[in-house]
Parts: structure tokens; sequence; C-alpha cells
């Protein structure tokens, strides 16, 4: 509020001396006798060289300053009034005047703000981060069940028509045909969105004068953890973009081609892909489970959401009702999410050894410990046509693009929980949070 008052106040210094020269300009170029003429070129051409100058200054300090953006803006508001109206200014008392309404009219509006802020809803940049933080994570859980929904459905669907958009007669835009396809495209919008806003929104957070449990780094902290998660989840939807961009080479986009070669070979590339989506399905669900769970952890311990309550244990009052599973919110869990990594490992090892079954490679059971010796355990891939060659190699590339973004996300969901508990340890901690920047 400070700053912004201080550029207002600026800003109405120089909307003085511009209208003040606006209207010297005007008298020292007007015949004699008629300076009140609705319009004089000198008057406008000096308004509009100091308007130009203030906007370049303005948006200088801007670019070297982002930290302050809402005064930056607020200053530019009053010089592009002033400027504008300017141009009919024919005394300098009717400058004054106009100036001097238009400073008044600026602060007025930030008093009310002001007063309204403190004692009438005292809402404070922290509050809005908080909040925003728990719409975040919750988005992307909402994500990662779309995302496991989408690569549960590969099952069964044809996955390069569901990967197409498709235009009705009448609509202005395409839409996806395949509900969880449009789920992801919508979700990945939401969660843009709201990562622009809560970066806008955590350096007026950290500016605040505050007492609490988080500290201005933390909260930087907290936005750059769930930036690093975002990235990885939002790369994982690409595999939707690469069954399309498939189907778009091969022209399965357009109309249905009557050439039995190509319909068999559609054919055979959604079987695989059944195929593989089935071998997967179980290391994925785990993965895709205990990352969830690792953020509503995320949300407990930021005490962004409040513990469930256990129905069992209290209604008999046996704090052994829960049995020995280890829930989002215990001591433990960050030991529970890490052993977790180990079981999606070797649920990676047996899903490439039952695609290699699949696809007809025989491999030995020490070749993922010894991959140097793939021709002597019998590989075999370079013995087949170069086209069939290709085509598995491709769908190999992609099942290991997904389990690498799923480890990605895995251990960057997993690094924002060790984070919130190690380094923050804010449950037992309390700081004065001063930052001015």
């Amino acid at each position: 509020m400070i700053a912004n008052v201080l550029a207002t106040c600026l800003a109405a210094a120089f909307a003085m001396l511009m209208t003040w020269c606006g209207v010297q300009a005007r008298i020292n170029t007007s015949p004699t006798g008629t300076p009140a003429e609705p319009y004089n070129p000198s008057q406008s051409a000096v308004l509009g060289v100091w308007l130009f100058f203030q906007i370049y200054m303005v948006s200088t300090f801007r670019a070297k300053f982002p930290q302050f953006v809402f005064p930056t803006l607020i200053y530019a508001i009053l010089i592009n009034v002033a400027a504008t109206f300017g141009t009919v200014f024919t005394t300098t008392p009717q400058a004054q005047a106009f100036v001097g309404r238009l400073l008044e009219a600026f602060l007025t509006g930030f008093a009310v703000a002001f007063i309204v802020s403190l004692f009438v809803i005292p809402v404070t940049s922290r509050k809005i981060v908080y909040k925003g933080t728990a719409a975040y994570i919750g988005t992307l859980r909402k994500y990662l069940k779309a995302h496991k929904s989408y690569l549960h459905s590969l099952e069964e669907i044809d996955m390069f028509s569901a990967s197409l958009d498709v235009k009705e007669e009448g609509d202005a835009q395409s839409t996806p045909s395949h509900p969880d396809v449009a789920a992801l495209k919508d979700l990945t919008a939401a969660v843009n969105e709201l990562h622009a806003k809560l970066r806008g929104d955590v350096p007026l957070a950290k500016r605040e004068i505050a007492y609490g449990n988080l500290s201005a780094d933390d909260l930087g902290e907290i936005a750059k953890l769930l930036r690093g998660i975002m990235v990885p989840l939002v790369g994982l939807s690409a595999l939707v973009d690469l069954f399309g961009r498939f189907a778009e080479i091969n022209r399965w986009d357009a109309e249905k081609i009557n050439d039995p070669e190509y319909e068999s070979l559609r054919n055979q590339l959604i079987t695989d892909w059944n195929v593989i989506s089935q071998l997967v399905h179980e290391p994925f669900a785990a993965i895709f489970q205990a990352m969830d769970q690792g953020l509503e952890h995320t949300l407990l311990k930021l005490r962004l959401q409040k513990p469930p309550k256990n129905k069992n244990a209290t209604m008999t009052g046996d704090i052994e009702a829960k049995g020995a599973d280890v829930l989002p919110g215990d001591s433990t869990f960050s030991d529970y999410l890490s052993d977790q990594i180990d079981v999606f490992y070797q649920g990676k090892k047996v899903t490439l050894q039952e695609w290699c079954s699949h696809k007809g490679i025989k491999v030995s059971e020490d070749f993922f410990g010894e991959p140097e010796n793939a021709e002597q355990n019998g590989f075999g891939l370079k013995r087949r046509p170069t086209i069939e060659r290709r085509r598995t190699h491709r769908q190999l590339n992609v099942l290991l693009y997904v389990s690498l973004r799923l480890l990605l996300l895995y251990y960057t969901s997993l690094s924002i929980v060790l984070t919130m508990i190690i380094d923050f340890q804010f449950l037992s901690r309390l700081s004065w949070c001063i930052r001015f920047q």
C-alpha cells in the first residue's frame, strides 16, 4: 500500500508537469486573444512526447524490478488519463484542478480498500496463497486420477481415434472424442491457470509482515516444489498427442479408407497397445495411488486439509482399529513412500519381461542386470523385418517414456513430502516473517 501511494503521488506530480507544459504550449502557439480554441496541435504534441517518455520509463522500471508490478501499473494509468484529457485544458488552474481530483480519486480508492482489508473483510495475501495451494494440490490429485483413468481405458478403447478431436456441424470449436481425453485437456488448462495465479500471489505474501508457521522462504519453496510436480505431470499428457500424431501421419483422422492392409495394421496396433496397457495396469495403479496419497499427506502436514476421522476408532475407542496400514498424515508415511519406489522398480522389470514375451523376444532372467549381453541372451530383434523392428522400437520407447515420466513425477511428489516434514519442521516452529523485496 505504501508503494502504491508513493507511485500515485509521483505520477500526480509528473501529470501536473505534463499538463502545465501542454497549457504553456497552447498559450505560446495560439493567436493573440484566442487561447480557448477547441484543439491545439502543439499542446497535443507536447503531451504525446511526455506520454511516450513516461511509458518508456515506467516499462523499463517494471522490467528491472518486477516486484513493483502493481505500483507501476497504477502510475501508468494515472499518466495515461492525464495525458489524454490534458489536451482540452486552456489554463493552469484547470489542469491543477483536474490533477487534484484525479489524485483524490486514487487515494480515496486506496483508503476504502485499506479499511475494508483490515476491518471489514480481513484477508491477508498469505491466506490467499494457502487457499490457492490447497486448490492447486487438489487439482493435481484430480489430474493424477484422470491420467490413471486414461491409461486404464487404453486396455479396451481405440486409442488412436480417442486421441483425435472431432468437430460437429454448428460447433465453432472441436472437442475430444473420448471423455478421458477431454478431462485431461480441461485439467491441463486448470493446472496452468492455478499455477499462474499462485506465481503472482506468492511474491505478495512474501512481502507481508506475518507471525505464523511458514517463513517467506518456505512459501517460495512450496511454489517451487509444486512447479516441479506440474512439469512432469503435464508432460505425461503428451501420450495423447503421440497417439493423435501417429493417427494423423497414417491418415486415420480422415474418412475410413477401404484398404484391408491398413485396417489390419491398425487393428494389430490397437491390440498391441491394449495388451501393453494390461501389462502395466498393476504397477501404474500402485504408483498413482502412492502419489495421490503423497499429495494428501502434504495437505495434512501443511494444515490445508482437516485430518479424516477414523469412524471405527471413534465408535469403539480402539486406536488400533485402522490396522497396520500406513495412512497419509502418519509419522512413518514418508518411509512408506520410499518403499513404494522399490515396488515400482520390480514391477517395471516384470512388465518389460512380459512385453518381450508377448513380442516373441527371448531374454534371459539376468538380462536386465547385464544388458550389455543382449546379443548373447538371444535378443534377436535385429533379425526381424525393418518395418516391424521400427514399430516395436516405437512401442518400447513410448512405454519407457511413460515409465520415466511416472518415476520423475513420483520423485518430485516424494520430495515435496520429505521437504514438508524434514526441512520445514513447521509443526514445532513459529517465526516472524518480514520480507520486503
